[in-house]
């Protein structure tokens, strides 16, 4: 089984969650600001 296939993967779903969360946090402050 490959490691280094599964470990990119893996930083690639952390990645995504990562962006997904920056996201909610633009979404908040522009919410905020108004």
């Amino acid at each position: 089984m490959p490691i280094d296939k599964s470990r990119r993967a893996l930083t690639w779903h952390l990645h995504q969650a990562y962006k997904h969360n920056n996201d909610e946090e633009k979404n908040h402050r522009s919410i905020d600001k108004t």
